[in-house]
């Protein structure tokens, strides 16, 4: 296989155009791979991509586990190349990008990284900045910040630890908002079935404006300190103090619950354990709080819910709730 077969076929996978047989082949020659491993050049992927076939006597089905993000970065390693950085995982899975210091500056080349209902995703964007997205969420993102700003585009809940560089601003976009980090770590939520969009900061400051307010604060931009949170809602941004501890709970393996209505509960389940909610009759007017660890079946989640005179019936990936 020469160099342009593997970025056709790498291009293909990046873009789901792959036969069975194709997805096959890349991800089993993903998963023989250790962790710290530095694909150098197209011609070493190439090598090792005609030895997995030489291996693969026959088609073998690979188990669909959670392979895209970390196929999705090593699919975009033509891009990678183009801009002259090195690709890496390391012994917990994420992805980091390495540059050498020659990327031509007229260009940016983005990837996206996508997380599935029940999976996270760790992250070190190339200027060093390391990101945790969780269930659902994605990151878009160039695979070198060559111009004088770098700016992500995320949606889900992402969390953010930024290596502070002041000449060359750090910009989260979501869902309409801007987010300016000042020295940060912070955590952004903007789930398209949340009612409002938070953003919450842990440490350092951030600036977090609405660009389609009409006037005032909201456009210009609110500052944040740490333990506050921004909250937008009917394209009004609001600033109050946060539960940091239950802000930051999933990306410490739990759910976290502080006075929360059951469908607050059940959005947050949903996502995780990959179901889809029904409601038959009027629901309780009940607050719930508590922590649950993630690790835990999901038969095992309900049965802890049923002790408030909650009732599910399960129909496949289907939970029906009644009073």
């Amino acid at each position: 296989m020469d160099t342009q077969e593997v970025k056709d076929l790498l291009k293909r996978y990046d873009q789901g155009q792959c036969t069975e047989q194709e997805i096959a082949w890349i991800e089993t020659w993903y998963l023989n791979q250790p962790a710290e491993t530095i694909i150098n050049s197209v011609e070493e992927l190439a090598a090792d991509l005609d030895e997995v076939e030489g291996k693969l006597i026959e088609y073998i089905t690979v188990k669909r586990i959670t392979l895209w993000p970390r196929i999705a970065a090593a699919a975009s390693i033509l891009f990678a190349k183009d801009g002259n950085h090195l690709i890496t995982k390391t012994n917990d899975g994420a992805v980091v990008y390495i540059a050498d210091g020659t990327v031509a500056k007229e260009k940016l080349v983005y990837n996206t990284i996508t997380t599935p209902r029940g999976g996270q995703w760790p992250l070190t964007l190339p200027d060093g900045t390391k990101v945790m997205l969780d269930a659902a969420s994605s990151i878009k993102y160039p695979i070198a910040f060559t111009h004088n700003e770098r700016k992500v585009e995320i949606t889900g809940q992402v969390y953010f630890e930024v290596v502070h560089n002041a000449a060359k601003p750090f910009r989260v976009i979501a869902k309409g908002q801007v987010i300016e980090d000042i020295g940060t770590i912070f955590n952004v939520n903007a789930y398209d079935d949340e009612p409002a969009f938070k953003t919450t900061l842990v440490e350092g400051a951030v600036k977090v404006a609405y660009p389609n307010a009409a006037a005032g604060a909201d456009r210009e931009g609110i500052l944040l300190k740490p333990g506050q949170q921004t909250s937008l809602y009917n394209s009004k941004l609001t600033v109050s103090n946060a539960n940091v501890e239950n802000v930051l709970a999933w990306r410490n393996g739990y759910f976290n619950f502080k006075d929360e209505k059951l469908e607050s509960v059940m959005r947050k389940l949903s996502r995780w354990y990959n179901i889809e909610v029904e409601y038959k009759g009027d629901l309780p007017d009940k607050l719930f709080e508590g922590e649950i660890p993630r690790n835990i079946n999901l038969s095992q989640v309900l049965k802890v819910l049923q002790v408030a005179n909650i009732h599910f019936t399960v129909d496949g990936k289907r939970i029906i709730v009644t009073p």
